[in-house]
């Protein structure tokens, strides 16, 4: 009987994590991946079969596309 509610509560959850998935992979597009990141990501060979909408993957090729950007510090020479 506890196996039978325990598989209830987790197939309500993941049908829950599955409804949700395409909302956190549109949520990380929008809001946490520059301009810039988004064009390089779609660039991506088979972007339309194997990253879209599969938020693990997403986040694996924004780890691997990554490059942190160095600061740039404007320089200002005083003329006297």
């Amino acid at each position: 009987m506890a196996f039978k509610e325990d598989y209830k509560r987790f197939l309500g959850r993941f049908d829950l994590y599955e409804r949700n998935l395409p909302r956190a992979f549109v949520l990380i597009m929008k809001n946490y991946c520059t301009p810039q990141m988004v064009i390089r990501l779609k660039e991506i060979g088979d972007y339309e079969a194997r990253v879209k909408n599969e938020v693990l993957i997403l986040l694996t090729e924004i780890e691997i596309n990554y490059e942190p950007t160095e600061a740039q510090f404007l320089s200002v020479s005083f003329i006297s």
